[in-house]
């Protein structure tokens, strides 16, 4: 009976490590580096932004078609992340905050 409770103890401590571990490898999985990011084509960052919480106000879509917001994110892309923009239009603005707040959940430190 003692042996048999410390062999499921044994399995229940050796299935949590298990788990533990397998976590842990996929809460990296969405994490990138900025060079992997800026190697990205504009259409693929967009969509990663997007997928990962960027939240395009209706005052930039004004403006900007969908190709030219892919377009300006990645050439912006150094000053966005930075909650910089190089345009004076408050929808800039707006944008490169949403950019800021979901490029530092996507960056691997």
């Amino acid at each position: 009976m003692y042996r048999s409770k410390r062999i499921i103890a044994f399995l229940l401590s050796l299935m949590l490590i298990v788990l533990t571990a397998a976590a842990c490898a996929n809460k990296d999985e969405d994490r990138y580096t900025k060079a992997d990011l800026e190697a990205m084509d504009a259409h693929d960052l967009y969509e990663l932004l997007k997928k990962n919480g960027l939240e395009v106000g209706a005052d930039i879509t004004k403006i900007l078609s969908d190709k030219k917001l892919e377009e300006y994110i990645k050439e912006d892309f150094d000053l966005l992340i930075e909650g910089a923009c190089s345009r004076s239009d408050k929808a800039y603005k707006n944008l490169a905050d949403e950019v800021e707040k979901v490029y530092k959940k996507l960056i691997k430190e």
